[in-house]
């Protein structure tokens, strides 16, 4: 089962197993990770649930959608929306 280490804005860090298939804001709601809101439920139109993705980690990731791509609020590479 795949590892998601959430990094909280005091620095904390919290592993969780995460189900194949299992969004990164799912399993966040699912276990009350604060700072991922996901005011519009995974439908990728309010980026309250926006994460960086650790550069060596950038590249086991699935290549960002054309929405993410289109969002402005996503301008790093290694950047994306969770759900």
């Amino acid at each position: 089962m795949p590892k998601v280490t959430y990094v909280h804005s005091n620095g904390a860090r919290q592993v969780l197993d995460v189900p194949v298939g299992t969004s990164v804001m799912r399993a966040a709601i699912i276990h009350g990770i604060d700072g991922i809101v996901a005011e519009c439920g995974g439908e990728m139109m309010c980026a309250t649930c926006h994460v960086y993705v650790e550069p060596d980690q950038v590249d086991r990731t699935p290549p960002q959608s054309d929405d993410e791509k289109r969002r402005r609020c996503i301008r790093r590479v290694s950047a994306a929306a969770s759900c």
